[in-house]
């Protein structure tokens, strides 16, 4: 029998968040086997795996941050008028996103404003929400200064 501590202590270094997968020790993996080899998973033992390895990551430092983002562009979408489930599901995949790559820019941003988040234990988790809440706003912002960059470039008004 392999037990699923087993299968976290073998999992790449990626996937070991502050929790490790530690999350079900217990449970082995005995349900659906072939008899001729018993030490192969199935279908729902990877899932199971995989499924405890997000959970890890997300426990870790950077998945609260990607939360964080996802649940600003969440709030984002909640606070538009019209409301459809497309422009939702963008902007928490955008909130995401924009955690990651701009929330170290909106920490810089919160400093020079004079709040300092940097020593806070949430201040990571505080920029990833801001930068999710505003990203699409940010990158709308960010490629409409580099088209009128590329209009100056190329000989246009720049307008």
């Amino acid at each position: 029998m392999v037990t699923l501590l087993q299968f976290a202590q073998e999992a790449p270094p990626l996937f070991r968040g502050s929790y490790g997968a530690l999350l079900l020790p217990a449970f082995t993996f005995s349900m659906g086997r072939s008899m001729s080899d018993p030490t192969d998973p199935t279908f729902w033992d990877k899932i199971l795996v995989g499924s405890t390895a997000a959970i890890a990551w997300l426990s870790g430092e950077m998945g609260r941050v990607v939360v964080a983002g996802a649940a600003g562009g969440l709030y984002r979408w909640l606070m538009e008028e019209r409301k459809r489930l497309r422009e939702g599901i963008i902007a928490i995949v955008s909130g995401a996103v924009g955690s990651v790559y701009l929330g170290p820019i909106v920490m810089r941003l919160l400093e020079i404003g004079g709040l300092s988040v940097t020593g806070h234990p949430t201040g990571y988790m505080t920029a990833g929400f801001l930068a999710g809440m505003t990203g699409v706003s940010l990158a709308k912002v960010a490629i409409a200064i580099i088209e009128v960059q590329a209009k100056k470039l190329r000989g246009g008004n720049g307008q």
